[in-house]
């Protein structure tokens, strides 16, 4: 989409109360999404440091989403029918993508768990799996992987009574 798109999208959503989330892969992707305000980064595949100080300048959160793309790439194996490229593609993808979990961990952006479920051979509900993948590829401390799955996620979805030890809280 063009930055205006972006633009147009995330203001018309904000004005209703909804939050904006933007599938992107590609640097250039990230940085529109960013500079449009949207609320998440669903991916970020390709982040760097310059477009992880953008997110981190905007309080924009990255979803990492490691859970669905290795799903993906493990059923593609085990199942079979997939050319040989796209299976080797994804899982180079994959390999950039825990840097890029890493790299935002590791820089300060707001990294909350997101599996993206739905896609064929990704499992909902796996979202605790995600969190083992932040600890194993991304940087994070057991403790920082349950924030980053409840209070984090939380905050950037509208759900701020979530991931606190305290009454009235989830």
């Amino acid at each position: 989409m063009r930055p205006d798109e972006i633009e147009a999208i995330t203001e018309v959503a904000h004005n209703r109360g909804l939050t904006v989330a933007a599938n992107t892969k590609a640097r250039e992707s990230i940085a529109n999404a960013a500079h449009a305000g949207v609320d998440t980064i669903e991916h970020g595949t390709f982040l760097d440091e310059e477009t992880a100080e953008l997110l981190i300048e905007r309080d924009i959160a990255m979803t990492g989403t490691l859970t669905g793309q290795i799903d993906i790439a493990e059923k593609a194996i085990e199942v079979g029918g997939q050319p040989d490229h796209l299976v080797e593609q994804l899982q180079k993808e994959i390999e950039i993508l825990k840097d890029a979990v890493a790299l935002a961990h590791d820089m300060g952006v707001a990294v909350i768990a997101g599996t993206d479920s739905g896609p064929p051979h990704s499992a909902q509900g796996n979202v605790a799996e995600e969190l083992g993948y932040f600890v194993e590829f991304g940087n994070f401390t057991p403790l920082e992987a349950i924030v980053a799955g409840t209070k984090t996620t939380g905050k950037y979805i509208g759900l701020e009574d979530v991931g606190v030890l305290a009454p009235d809280y989830y």
